[in-house]
């Protein structure tokens, strides 16, 4: 949090507003672009391990797909694997960029 938000949140607390409403409007403003970040890099990286652990134990799934075209050198199948995969974590990227850029100051 950076100093500003500190003295924000002193300049509140003289001024009488509660903890409850310094805490929502000024630590918590401060801190949501971090927050945000940290979600889409979890997300992004739960994402790689999920089709990371499809592609060796799972039968019916999107890394099961791109495995099977790959031992069988189905190229087209692999193409649309690896693009269904990426596109799955591009829409993601946009749905948490969208959300940061409409919640955070």
């Amino acid at each position: 949090m950076s100093d500003s938000a500190s003295g924000c949140a002193v300049l509140g607390l003289v001024y009488g507003v509660n903890r409850a409403m310094v805490m929502r409007k000024v630590h918590l403003s401060a801190s949501l672009p971090q927050i945000f970040t940290a979600l889409r890099r979890a997300f992004g990286r739960a994402l790689a391990l999920t089709i990371s652990v499809e592609l060796l134990s799972s039968n019916e799934a999107g890394g099961s797909m791109i495995s099977s075209a790959w031992q069988t050198f189905a190229i087209e199948m692999l193409r649309l694997g690896i693009a269904l995969a990426g596109s799955l974590g591009l829409q993601f990227q946009w749905l948490f960029h969208g959300l940061e850029r409409r919640l955070a100051p």
